[in-house]
């Protein structure tokens, strides 16, 4: 798997997340929501590391239907791979009800049983990866670093084939 970095554009000095979908869908951006229980890791994960590696075509998004808050191993792992989260909040999907994205990403299976009737306006996918935070047994940096790895080339693959 590629780490090459693609050069992105200036970063908008917009902090709210519906003023950056805003100011994406304005300067012609691809947008993708992520969506996940918590929205606290890998809808983050996945929305970090789009914006960092296709941020030049794709504006991404997360939230979560119950967000919790971001676990700090999805921080400590994202900046192991040079992609710095610090000062993330998590975000209900409410928030981004109005917004028309190109796709939606639903990362977990919950996602469809707690929103079942959920509007969508883009194309919906399901790409599912295990919560880590309910892999007890396993729960550790190892298995932020495994899921981060298998986001990025996962999610990267159905984006670059669009």
């Amino acid at each position: 798997m590629s780490r090459k970095r693609r050069v992105s554009p200036p970063k908008s000095t917009v902090t709210d997340d519906r003023e950056r979908f805003a100011d994406a869908k304005a300067r012609g951006f691809k947008t993708v929501l992520f969506v996940c229980t918590g929205n606290a890791a890998r809808s983050q994960m996945a929305e970090a590391i789009v914006n960092h590696r296709l941020g030049d075509v794709w504006a991404a998004f997360s939230a979560g239907t119950i967000p919790m808050m971001v676990h700090p191993w999805a921080i400590a792992v994202m900046k192991e791979a040079g992609i710095d989260m610090t000062g993330k909040t998590t975000k209900h999907i409410d928030q981004f009800k109005d917004c028309s994205f190109d796709r939606v990403v639903l990362l977990c299976s919950d996602v469809e049983r707690l929103c079942p009737n959920y509007p969508y306006p883009g194309e919906k996918v399901s790409i599912i990866f295990h919560d880590p935070v309910v892999q007890y047994e396993l729960l550790s940096l190892h298995t932020y670093r495994r899921l981060r790895d298998e986001i990025e080339e996962r999610i990267l693959r159905y984006l670059n084939g669009v």
